[in-house]
């Protein structure tokens, strides 16, 4: 039997759709005065921004990462990072502010751009390492990453109702390089509907010397996702087939000097789990989770994510373990190839593989349908009709707001602006969590601010 089949006839409906996700969300201080990206150290009273759970610097010691912890839901995902938000805003100098956009405002000069300060010496080094390599600025170009863990009671279910696979950890392995595959093969439907970097200011221009390719043309729908993208170079080629084929590609690219480590692969997904960090270690604990790298921040939203968006990528997530293809390399390296056409596209323009974009959502309805899961279906209708009007993707509405009297920065800095007001101004809100009193409520941005540790924060939330 199919994987559907058996959900179906064991009445595995539920199991299949309650999976776990957390979010890492990237972010970027910036002046008020100038829409400068600043130059100030990370908040003192947030800690060390190298081993707080929750708040930490990427790259840039003014690019703050907020990361949450996994739960049931992306739901409850989005609201404890609007949480972390606002712990970070109450850090924060009175004369700064988070930018909306994916792509850094105004850059001092690509050598000025400081790096993330860390208690590591290592870490630091491998930082001005890849500065070095593929440029400060680039580096500085923020997005989402959405970890999904699928469940393990489904996973366990399922296992026990197939044949074909006679070991737990090489079927769990199984179902996540499945997600894999599909993942790079339809993620060009992401990109269409929620790209969200059309334009860039001068300073990122001019210093990733992107005028000098006239092969894109902007706007476009993702620079992120395009050829401008933080990617490594085109010889580096890792297979999604087998998990072993996976560890194997990137254990050669450090060997051949294409990646100085591991770390450096920066695939649009990666695969976690193991007991330290070495990949290999995988071979021996299984694929515990996946991390997926290619969103856009959406401007439209305070924390970067819309609700609806979130409930969609859900159902995406759902659909890719649902349908049955198994991809070919080739296959998988076409959908990739999709990816990169589909960013490059106007943000108005029709998407040239609608047709089969209309299709997969389709899909993802029918699914729905079968597993009794109606209450999604106007969220992914919605996003059905974006494929007939590329003015409804969030790339094709930017566009229409930046044809206006305000430019990129100043769209960006009245934004940026009004969402820190909101982050500072409104009370907090765990309603998704249960009934807190407000002494709670307060005990638990306490909590978050002082990095205590979720096994202890978990209990509130309990």
């Amino acid at each position: 039997m199919t994987i559907q089949e058996m959900i179906l006839k064991f009445d595995l409906c539920d199991l299949f759709y309650d999976n776990e996700y957390g979010l890492e969300k990237e972010g970027l201080r910036v002046l008020e005065k100038n829409d400068y990206v600043t130059m100030t150290d990370h908040p003192s009273s947030l800690g060390d921004p190298l081993s707080h759970p929750y708040i930490q610097t990427d790259y840039g010691e003014a690019q703050p990462e907020l990361i949450t912890p996994p739960f049931s839901t992306l739901f409850q995902s989005l609201d404890f990072l609007k949480l972390a938000a606002s712990v970070l805003y109450d850090g924060m100098n009175e004369d700064e502010y988070l930018w909306p956009f994916s792509i850094p405002p105004h850059l001092p000069a690509d050598s000025a751009i400081r790096i993330s300060e860390s208690t590591s010496s290592e870490v630091k080094e491998y930082r001005e390492y890849t500065g070095e390599k593929y440029g400060r600025s680039r580096q500085l170009m923020c997005g989402f990453h959405i970890n999904c863990s699928l469940n393990s009671e489904f996973i366990l279910a399922l296992y026990e109702k197939q044949e074909n696979i006679d070991n737990l950890k090489s079927f769990q392995n199984y179902l996540y390089m499945k997600l894999s595959q599909n993942f790079l093969r339809y993620q060009w439907i992401l990109i269409y509907l929620f790209g969200a970097t059309p334009l860039a200011g001068q300073d990122f221009i001019e210093q990733n010397k992107m005028i000098e390719n006239k092969a894109v043309q902007f706007p476009i729908r993702s620079i992120r996702n395009s050829s401008y993208g933080y990617f490594n170079g085109t010889d580096v080629k890792v297979r999604y087939d087998q998990l072993e084929n996976y560890i194997f590609d990137i254990e050669e690219n450090v060997q051949l000097k294409r990646l100085r480590e591991e770390r450096e692969y920066y695939g649009d997904v990666r695969l976690k789990g193991g007991y330290g960090k070495q990949l290999r270690e995988l071979l021996q604990s299984g694929i515990s989770y996946l991390e997926f790298r290619s969103m856009d921040l959406n401007p439209y939203s305070p924390t970067g994510l819309e609700k609806e968006q979130v409930q969609f990528i859900h159902i995406f997530l759902m659909y890719l373990l649902w349908i049955e293809e198994t991809h070919a390399i080739e296959v998988v390296d076409e959908g990739m190839k999709r990816t990169l056409v589909t960013a490059e596209e106007h943000p108005h323009a029709e998407s040239q593989f609608a047709e089969d974009g209309i299709a997969f959502i389709e899909g993802m309805i029918d699914m729905l349908e079968q597993i009794g899961k109606k209450e999604d279906l106007e969220a992914v209708k919605n996003y059905q009709k974006a494929f007939n009007d590329p003015h409804l993707t969030v790339a094709g509405r930017l566009l229409d707001d930046l044809a206006g009297p305000d430019s990129f920065i100043e769209l960006g800095h009245r934004w940026g602006q009004g969402y820190k007001k909101e982050f500072l101004s409104r009370p907090l809100n765990l309603s998704s969590f249960g009934e807190f009193p407000q002494e709670k409520e307060e005990e638990v941005f306490e909590m978050i601010r002082k990095g205590v540790s979720w096994e202890k924060l978990s209990l509130y939330f309990e």
